[in-house]
């Protein structure tokens, strides 16, 4: 898997999707919508600024593209590409996505954000120890400090990775499955 660091990536939910609808009990006006987006604007462009790279944002293949590129109209919005931009950023940005888990097995820096219209963001921020950032509480940080507390090494991250995607605690479940691919190949 070929990783390099020329973006920063935003795995966005969709609050008004059929499972956080039932999730939240209710469906966001308008005003809520604007005043959510309005603060995960106002952090993502605060990130844009202290990494000086572009932000792209990935979304689940059923979510509403034209909706959510309204709210994040300064950032290009993709579907179908979460595993190709988590490989081509520097840090993953997410509410709770458990597509991180690819951003985990390549030692991405991740931040967890929460906001008062996504309950439940913060499963794997606290079962794995993730750095985790209140979208409406968020007033700014620097940039070193913000590199420091994502650099740290965690215990609780290596004991998932070793518990949950290496088969034999020597090569990395991915690697596992295409040395069988490769081999089911040859014999043919």
């Amino acid at each position: 898997i070929k990783k390099n660091n020329k973006y920063l990536t935003l795995i966005d939910q969709d609050i008004n999707y059929r499972h956080k609808i039932e999730e939240n009990k209710k469906i966001f006006n308008k005003r809520e919508l604007a005043e959510h987006y309005d603060k995960l604007n106002y952090f993502l462009s605060y990130m844009k600024k202290i990494f000086k790279k572009p932000i792209k944002v990935a979304i689940h293949p059923l979510y509403n593209q034209k909706i959510i590129s309204k709210y994040l109209s300064k950032y290009k919005v993709v579907k179908y590409k979460t595993y190709d931009l988590i490989n081509e950023s520097e840090l993953i940005i997410n509410f709770g996505s458990s597509t991180i888990a690819h951003a985990l097995l390549l030692e991405k820096k991740i931040i967890t954000l929460s906001s008062k219209f996504v309950p439940n963001s913060e499963v794997y921020s606290k079962k794995l120890d993730l750095f985790k950032i209140d979208i409406f509480s968020f007033k700014g940080i620097t940039k070193k400090k913000l590199l420091q507390s994502l650099n740290y090494k965690n215990t609780k991250l290596k004991n998932y990775i070793n518990n949950y995607h290496i088969i034999d605690k020597t090569i990395p479940g991915y690697k596992k499955i295409l040395n069988n691919i490769d081999i089911l190949f040859k014999s043919f």
